[in-house]
């Protein structure tokens, strides 16, 4: 019994000895990707996705682009036909982010598509060195190696350049119809229609708006008073940084016009007429806020002083007009407003 334990022993040592191999550290995975490939006209002889992914493969010696599981990493491909050759972009979004560029001044795009697959190897870490032998398969015989690519030449280490959103080719615009109440420019309160265009910056902006009150009328002694104005204002303001979403302004303006009187009898016939200058300076406070896509509201509230106010005095036979005027006027509206992006480049 002894010596048959001793032979299972002995059995069992061998084979555990002679059988035994010491677990190698494995390289860390690449993680898993996903690639598309876009190619605009004239393009068409670069590699597609399909034929990008086999020669990073073969070039990787491991199938990195083919494993199952949710995507760690996208990598877009863009090719497009420059003045001389081809220019690809590789974007990288997910476990990695950035872009690339790679050009090729042709004639063929084959050039370029191997850079590509140097590049995207790179991106995914694939080892680009010598590579273990392929195991056996099933019947014994050796697998055969992957086929190479063609030709590669390791391009130099581009830094990857994080995305930056296009700047824009002019100043934002926006513009602002909406009503307002007058008081000081003509003689007696008055509505007023205000239409505007302004050009802003971050932190300032520039416009330029038309003010028209088409009719305030006065009843004197059977006749009829009418006063019209028509002019044009100009204003600098300071505003917020996030003018888009929300602003706050304070201005200063500048505003010129002509105001009109006519006197007639209750026939309509004209009796008496005049037109006098106006010419003021002043501030203005406004608040504007962006309700759905380009549109949002806007109210203000302005003060000016007149430096040039003509008389507006209106007489026939008995009838004397001419009403005191303190050459300060106030006016508050409030409107529409509308953003008027610029195209990006």
């Amino acid at each position: 019994m002894v010596r048959v334990w001793l032979a299972v022993l002995l059995v069992v040592s061998s084979v555990v000895g002679g059988g035994t191999a010491w677990a190698q550290p494995q390289p860390p995975q690449p993680p898993i990707a996903r690639l598309s490939v876009h190619r605009s006209a004239g393009a068409d002889s670069c590699p597609d996705a399909d034929e990008l992914k086999a020669q990073v493969e073969a070039l990787a010696g491991e199938p990195i682009l083919s494993r199952d599981g949710e995507p760690e990493l996208e990598l877009r491909v863009r090719i497009t036909s420059a003045k001389e050759g081809f220019r690809a972009e590789v974007t990288a979004r997910g476990a990695r982010s950035g872009k690339r560029a790679l050009e090729d001044s042709g004639p063929g795009c084959d050039g370029l598509g191997r850079g590509l697959a140097v590049i995207l190897a790179l991106m995914l870490d694939a080892p680009l060195g010598a590579r273990p032998a392929p195991p056996p398969t099933d019947t014994g015989r050796p697998r055969p190696p992957l086929t190479s690519p063609g030709p590669l030449y390791v391009l130099p280490e581009v830094p990857i350049v994080p995305e930056e959103k296009p700047a824009a080719r002019f100043p934002p615009l926006m513009g602002s119809i909406g009503p307002a109440y007058v008081t000081g420019i003509v003689p007696s309160d008055a509505a007023a229609m205000v239409l505007a265009f302004e050009g802003y910056l971050p932190l300032v902006s520039f416009g330029a708006s038309v003010v028209w009150i088409p009719q305030d009328t006065r009843d004197v002694e059977q006749t009829e008073a009418t006063y019209t104005y028509v002019g044009a204002r100009t204003r600098a303001c300071a505003r917020q940084p996030d003018l888009e979403q929300y602003g706050l302004a304070a201005c200063l303006r500048f505003g010129a016009g002509l105001r009109s009187a006519e006197l007639t009898d209750k026939n309509d016939e004209v009796l008496d007429e005049i037109d006098g200058a106006y010419v003021a300076f002043g501030g203005e406070l406004e608040i504007s806020r962006r309700i759905v896509g380009p549109f949002g509201v806007y109210a203000d509230l302005g003060l000016d002083v007149a430096v040039v106010q003509d008389e507006l005095a209106l007489a026939s036979g008995d009838i004397r007009l001419a009403p005191d005027e303190l050459g300060i006027s106030f006016d508050s509206g409030v409107g529409i407003r509308f953003w008027l992006q610029p195209e990006k480049e």
